[in-house]
């Protein structure tokens, strides 16, 4: 563990390019460290990430250029302004995806809302007067990139329009998981108001997680 101390936390100031460079340092150094450790070991001894690491090609990919109208259009489709720190990432980098797709950024035309998802997905009607106390935590959630689909853990990561914080135009950005989405999304989640970037916020904490999970086996 202590070999890999720097990679783990960084700085969360560090800015999400910077996040993603220390992700795919750890995983090189990982993988070279580690490789005949692994070929040693039985399949179900690992979970699935480290499976992954072995299995596929693990690295950050940035595909498919997005232009400024791509981004007007989808917000005014959606009604939504999208966070400064995600419209300048994507203008800069395109879409990111890492490895087999446990995060990959949408095109902004396939951007859509969670109350969509849930309707189509789960039969969820937003409408139903059941879900009066509900419909505001549920609309304000704009579905931006998958999450580890494969899994069936987290479907997609979301921002929440409940967290904007006027002044700067950012927004936090919450999990959707499939089997715990009303007590994360309804019954437990906060919307404090978004402090910082929130896309490299979004970023910086899911390469600490993925590094942490990792390491933990």
């Amino acid at each position: 563990m202590s070999k890999y101390f720097t990679f783990v936390k960084g700085n969360r100031n560090e800015g999400a390019i910077d996040s993603i460079k220390r992700l795919n340092l750890f995983v090189e150094s990982y993988l070279k460290e580690n490789e005949e450790q692994y070929k040693m070991k039985e399949e179900d001894e690992y979970f699935d990430e480290v499976q992954d690491l072995y299995a596929y090609e693990v690295k950050p990919i940035f595909t498919k250029n997005v232009s400024k109208s791509d981004i007007l259009e989808t917000e005014e489709r959606i009604n939504i302004n999208f966070p400064k720190s995600y419209t300048d990432f994507i203008l800069e980098n395109g879409l990111f995806k890492w490895g087999s797709g446990d995060c990959e950024f949408l095109h902004p035309s396939k951007i859509i809302k969670l109350e969509d998802v849930l309707r189509e997905e789960f039969s969820f009607d937003i409408n139903d007067p059941k879900n009066e106390n509900h419909k505001e935590k549920i609309e304000s959630l704009i579905c931006f990139s998958h999450g580890d689909e494969g899994r069936q853990s987290i479907y997609f990561y979301c921002f929440d329009q409940l967290t904007l914080n006027k002044s700067t135009g950012e927004m936090s950005v919450v999990k959707f998981r499939q089997d715990e989405w009303f007590n994360d999304l309804i019954n437990n989640r906060k919307t404090k108001k978004c402090e910082g970037k929130g896309l490299d916020y979004f970023l910086y904490d899911y390469c600490n997680e993925f590094i942490t999970k990792v390491l933990e086996y």
